[in-house]
């Protein structure tokens, strides 16, 4: 794929400290329907439209990437750390 170790390296370690905080700090990150990026908790996505009564046995993150010099929402983001190895991961 051609992304240099280091940067999945790191993007690996900001999500491990990430998903290895108590639940009741993860939610402080949770997404909803305004925003787009943040945390999903174990159950909180339905597998398909015509599953609803089974849910993802995941939690998630997701981020939503900027172009340069777009206005960048780091209100539901963990840390300052953990948008810069994300977003140099996908540069």
């Amino acid at each position: 794929h051609g992304v240099p170790r280091p940067l999945v390296d790191r993007a690996f370690a900001v999500s491990r400290a990430f998903f290895q905080l108590p639940a009741e700090e993860k939610r402080r990150f949770e997404r909803s329907a305004e925003v787009i990026q943040g945390y999903s908790a174990v159950g909180r996505e339905d597998l398909s439209p015509l599953m609803r009564d089974r849910a993802e046995l995941k939690e998630s993150f997701d981020v939503q990437l900027f172009q340069p010099g777009e206005a960048c929402l780091d209100h539901n983001i963990p840390s300052r750390e953990f948008r810069e190895a994300i977003d140099d991961l996908h540069t």
